[in-house]
């Protein structure tokens, strides 16, 4: 048929079983969270033109909600 399904979730363990057995789904492809290189790319091509600025608040806005180990 030519068809290609692609299903996503975000936690496989909590699917049915039924859903993940053989000949069901031939491809399983984990992608992980975006590194801070991923980020800025993904904004600049988004942002074109304006995403220097954009990428920069970002990063301002990051490292501001980064935990510390100080108390």
């Amino acid at each position: 048929h030519g068809c290609i399904l692609v299903l996503t979730c975000n936690d496989a363990t909590k699917l049915n079983p039924t859903l993940m057995r053989s000949g069901r789904i031939d491809v399983k492809q984990e992608i992980s969270l975006p590194n801070l290189k991923c980020v800025c790319n993904m904004l600049k091509t988004v942002y074109g033109e304006k995403s220097e600025k954009v990428v920069d608040d970002w990063q301002t806005f990051v490292i501001s909600k980064k935990p510390t180990l100080e108390r």
